[in-house]
């Protein structure tokens, strides 16, 4: 695939018919979020502190796009989900195979239960004022 067909179809690489992303209340809870859960986050970014995926083969967008010149170097994505094998790494319902989490992860277990499906299930650590 081709940068230019890659941005072209930027929107076609998640289907459906649900609600634009930026409607969605994904963080209205958040604040109800338990220690626990917070304390798990914490630890998975602990364990995981040198690793950015933004800049990893499982973000594809960084083959067709130099994310440098466009995210703020302290800026980190961490994907909790990975693609199923057979996938080419563009559907975003591919993501649905846990990583860096077990099942008995505090936040797993927080997500599994308020989301009938997780894709793409990610940590994001920004620089202050992102």
């Amino acid at each position: 695939m081709s940068r230019k067909d890659f941005v072209s179809a930027k929107r076609d690489r998640v289907s459906g018919s649900g609600p634009k992303r930026q409607t969605l209340p994904s963080f209205h809870f958040i604040d109800n979020l338990s220690n626990e859960i917070i304390d798990d986050v914490k630890s998975i970014y602990k364990n995981h502190i040198n690793e950015n995926d933004i800049y990893g083969e499982d973000y594809n967008v960084s083959k067709y796009c130099d994310l440098r010149k466009l995210i703020p170097s302290e800026h980190k994505n961490l994907l909790l989900q990975k693609p199923t094998k057979d996938s080419d790494g563009m559907n975003q319902k591919d993501y649905t195979l846990w990583d860096k989490v077990d099942d008995s992860s505090p936040l797993k277990k927080f997500l599994v239960s308020n989301f009938k499906n997780s894709y793409r299930t990610r940590i994001a650590m920004l620089a202050p004022k992102s």
